[in-house]
């Protein structure tokens, strides 16, 4: 039995319309988190086919990792307009612009990102430096007569 297990799980099960619509809308909703989307896929396994279901019975967290994973690195290299199927174009719409939105943040929204303002400040080669005032520091620290009767300098340790 244990050979049939490895024999049922080397072959090749394609990707069916209803794991891809799953896929995408459980990583939609929780992007990255494997283990959340494969934990979502599984509560509804009677939406998929035979063969899926056995797969996600048998196979282990990393390999169904691995299949999700790969699925939607080839997903995220389609372009919406050439899938001809209505509802997994709107759903492969929906995942473009959640990685966008991972990618670059919600820039409308979003606080100026701290290098971009420290860049802004930063002087270019054509400007002068500033010129620093003076404000008459003497750079020798002050004596402090001390209780041996020796003069000091207030940095000193005693």
């Amino acid at each position: 039995m244990c050979a049939d297990n490895v024999l049922r799980r080397k072959r090749n099960v394609p990707c069916t319309k209803e794991e891809t619509l799953l896929l995408i809308r459980s990583y939609v909703a929780d992007p990255v988190n494997w283990t959340n989307v494969i934990d979502e896929i599984k509560a509804n396994l009677h939406q998929l086919s035979r063969p899926t279901r056995d797969l996600y019975n048998t196979a282990t967290r990393n390999q169904l990792r691995n299949r999700l994973s790969s699925r939607i690195g080839k997903l995220l290299r389609e372009q919406p307009q050439d899938i001809e199927d209505a509802d997994l174009r709107m759903a492969m719409v929906d995942l473009q612009r959640q990685e966008n939105r991972m990618r670059v943040g919600n820039r409308d929204n979003a606080p100026d990102d701290a290098r971009d303002i420290l860049a802004g400040n930063q002087s270019t080669s054509d400007e002068e430096p500033p010129e620093v005032e003076d404000v008459g520091h003497d750079p020798t620290p002050p004596e402090i007569p001390a209780a041996d009767g020796k003069l000091h300098f207030d940095n000193e340790r005693f």
